[in-house]
């Protein structure tokens, strides 16, 4: 597909607030709040870790920048865009009526990344899993809830959209893998002042 066909597409969506309530802006400063935790963690690793400097400070500064992106992500909705996307060259290539499996195939597939990319960082980071296993398990979580989300398929959509408490079952998901970041970068930072704490002074 050329580019001339490429802007030629149907798609629909544009730049704009996609979630504009009460609970979506909340979701927001959750990943921002996150991602200052962990540009924090970040430039104090000398402080925070005894082993593994290095790859822990790397560990921890991409991850603000997930999480600065998907604050972003959140309004901006850009998922939806993916999906456009992913209609529209499918209909220009003449597969769309065989979406149903594509999508099956796609979430199965992301299952399997997402669990080989959490054993992958388990092993990684084994010598020090005490330091980020809840913060590693959250953004899985997160990662795999919002490229879900992504292909809009209707077994999805009816789980995301379900009601619990009157609460959509898509912020439960979602907010409870960025609170287990919070909850692992708080008792890093905890350490540091605890470290902080027990250095003689002169």
């Amino acid at each position: 597909m050329n580019w001339d066909t490429f802007t030629n597409l149907n798609i629909h969506w544009h730049p704009t607030i996609g979630d504009p309530t009460p609970a979506g802006w909340l979701t927001v400063g959750l990943y921002l709040f996150s991602a200052l935790l962990a540009l924090v963690i970040t430039l104090n690793s000398h402080k925070v870790f005894f082993d593994e400097q290095n790859r822990q400070k790397a560990f921890w500064f991409i991850a603000s920048l997930v999480l600065l992106f998907l604050s972003v992500n959140k309004q901006l909705d850009l998922q939806t865009l993916f999906t456009e996307l992913a209609r529209a060259v499918a209909i220009e290539q003449g597969w769309y009526k065989e979406r149903k499996i594509i999508q099956k195939l796609f979430i199965l597939g992301i299952f399997v990344l997402s669990i080989i990319l959490s054993i992958y960082l388990i092993y990684f980071f084994r010598k020090s899993l005490k330091y980020n296993l809840v913060a590693i398990l959250g953004i899985s979580l997160v990662l795999t809830f919002v490229i879900i989300r992504a292909t809009s398929f209707h077994a999805s959509d009816v789980l995301i959209n379900y009601r619990l408490f009157n609460l959509k079952m898509n912020w439960i998901l979602e907010c409870s893998g960025i609170v287990l970041i919070i909850i692992n970068e708080i008792s890093l930072l905890s350490r540091f002042k605890t470290n902080t704490a027990e250095i003689p002074t002169s």
